[in-house]
């Protein structure tokens, strides 16, 4: 029996070392999974074993979503969305949402790399609404966002640029300027997808500029890098090439091997486009042993296929076809339609060299079958293209021609389609560009108001500093004169006393305020109706940035009283003590 506390006490230590374990393998899993993927699954999944040896319903669900992340890193996406869909449950069984929204919103984005886009906008679309109903205004603009992306990734720019727009408003009321950085370079690349590269790149600029305010290295990376495209899209391969390689250094720095080896395959095409194939291999090759040493699917596949490009120009034929073949195949593991008919044309075109024309038609048909899946017209426009001219070298006049018909179709859809969506853009941008303005004049306006109220207050505050200095004169003198004159000064400073107890001062604070902010006392009351007519006053000299020294020779009142009402309020806000009364009071 002595020995019965003591060993209580070893498992209560050990219970909480094991604990403090589960939370240190969390944090470390979840700090791994950007920079080194399979690091981060194996901390994951040692802390779900953990968690479910300890029966921690809330580290376990932690531990699957961080898995689940970690997998749809790994571009295993069936598995990612299965732990993520579990993490999902349990969140919600403990009531937490927070952590169903995380999840929500990972599973939104497995569906957009699965390319199923209907699913992807239901996860968002509840995302938004569980944000809402938090109240949380950041979380609400991250679901816009993501809204946005997948509506770009159908092909509605118009409905993208609109929730962006919506997005960065939201941004923008709570200060986020993350997160707005973020929106910007989505807007940005919206515009690239219009064909409209100077306006992208504007975007593009305005948020690499708040990356390098906020100290964001791996944001300004991504921002260069997207710059980068753009420069690339307008064949100046200089700037091109200046700007991956000032992302490519930050990625090495911060040891982002996934987005390293990503650059590395970027500067390779430019290499590529340029004719350097000799340098556009060697970029290549180091991009394939960090993809190997990680276990890169996707950038594997895309950069085995740019090799193959590149042995094809130097009609190395063995290379090429090895390397178009080898990456086939990490893209369909990946996977990946778009890139997978690509391959596919570059293959038809290597097999047309060889005079192997039935597998050159072979490869275009699954192409096309492959692009028309995922509604990617302009390459399933240049495949029929290839492929009419497969068949016309073959002989096959009839086939050609049905091929041609349907490339110049496609082409004619394209335009009218482009130049629709480029109209639309423009219509959008006209609505934002207008409604900004029409804000920086409300701005301005509230302003002169506010500044006008200012000085009001200001006045009001020195004239009853003024009569309180005055009465405590006259009080002076009544002590040091005769009885005869006492009576008259005493009669004046009753008069005063009733002034000073009036409501004219507040009055006439109270009509310049009610003018330069309309519904802040209606919003107030209705939203805390527990405050009191003196608190009310309170709030509305705090929403304008007053001391409590200034709210309390404005209101009558003494400082400590005034300190008084202000912790009432707090408790009626229901305020932490470490939030800001006055900060409180600026946002409503």
């Amino acid at each position: 029996m002595p020995n019965a506390p003591t060993k209580r006490n070893e498992q209560s230590r050990r219970s909480a070392s094991l604990k403090e374990r589960l939370a240190t393998l969390n944090r470390e899993a979840e700090r791994f999974i950007l920079a080194d993927v399979q690091k981060g699954l194996a901390l994951a999944s040692e802390a779900l074993a953990l968690s479910r040896a300890l029966r921690d319903a809330e580290a376990e669900a932690r531990s699957l979503f961080n898995l689940g992340y970690a997998m749809l890193r790994a571009n295993n996406y069936a598995d990612a969305q299965t732990h993520v869909a579990e993490a999902f449950k349990l969140f919600a069984q403990l009531s937490d949402m927070n952590g169903q929204r995380e999840a929500l919103h990972c599973l939104g984005s497995i569906c957009v790399m699965r390319c199923d886009f209907p699913a992807a906008k239901q996860f968002y679309a509840e995302a938004l609404s569980l944000s809402k109903t938090l109240n949380d205004k950041r979380a609400e603009a991250r679901a816009m966002t993501n809204l946005g992306a997948v509506s770009e990734k159908e092909g509605n720019l118009t409905q993208a640029l609109r929730d962006m727009f919506s997005a960065l408003t939201l941004m923008r009321e709570v200060k986020d300027k993350l997160a707005e950085a973020t929106t910007l370079r989505n807007i940005g690349a919206i515009y690239a997808k219009l064909s409209d590269f100077p306006t992208a790149l504007s975007y593009f600029y305005q948020s690499l500029a708040l990356r390098e305010e906020l100290g964001d290295e791996q944001g300004v990376a991504v921002c260069q890098r997207s710059i980068g495209m753009m420069y690339d899209r307008l064949v100046n391969h200089e700037k091109t090439l200046e700007a991956y390689q000032k992302c490519l250094a930050i990625f090495r720095r911060i040891s982002d091997r996934y987005d390293e080896a990503h650059t590395l395959y970027h500067i390779g095409t430019t290499f590529i486009d340029t004719v350097r194939l000799d340098e556009a291999l060697a970029v290549f090759k180091e991009s394939l042993e960090i993809c190997n040493a990680y276990q890169i699917q996707d950038i594997k596949g895309m950069t085995l296929i740019e090799m193959g490009k590149a042995y094809f120009e130097l009609k190395q034929n063995s290379r090429a076809s090895t390397c178009l073949r080898e990456g086939l195949k990490c893209l369909r593991r990946v996977g990946d339609d778009f890139n997978i008919a690509q391959a596919l044309g570059y293959l038809a075109d290597l097999y047309a060299r060889q005079n192997k024309t039935e597998s050159a038609i072979e490869a275009l048909e699954e192409a096309i079958s492959k692009g028309e899946r995922i509604q990617a017209k302009a390459l399933v426009a240049t495949l029929h293209q290839k492929l009419a001219e497969t068949q016309s070298r073959q002989g096959d006049c009839a086939k050609a021609l049905e091929h041609f018909k349907r490339f110049h179709e496609l082409d004619k859809e394209i335009y009218n389609e482009e130049s629709d969506k480029r109209l639309k853009a423009l219509q959008m941008q006209f609505e934002v560009e207008r409604k900004e303005k029409e804000n920086e004049a409300l701005r301005q306006e509230l302003g002169i108001k506010e500044k006008a109220l200012r000085t009001i207050t200001r006045f009001l505050i020195e004239e009853a500093e003024t009569r309180t200095e005055l009465k405590m004169r006259l009080m002076g003198i009544k002590e040091q004169m005769a009885q005869g004159a006492y009576r008259a000064i005493e009669k004046r400073l009753s008069a005063m006393e009733r002034d000073l107890g009036s409501e004219k001062t507040w009055e006439a604070f109270e009509r310049e305020f009610r003018e330069a902010h309309p519904e802040f006392m209606t919003y107030l009351s209705r939203r805390f109706p527990t405050l009191s007519p003196v608190e009310m006053k309170v709030c509305a000299m705090l929403k304008l940035g007053h001391s409590t020294k200034e709210i309390s020779r404005l209101l009558y009142i003494s400082a400590s009283t005034a300190l008084e009402h202000r912790s009432n309020i707090r408790k009626k806000l229901n305020l932490s003590s470490k939030e800001n009364l006055t900060a409180f009071m600026a946002r409503l």
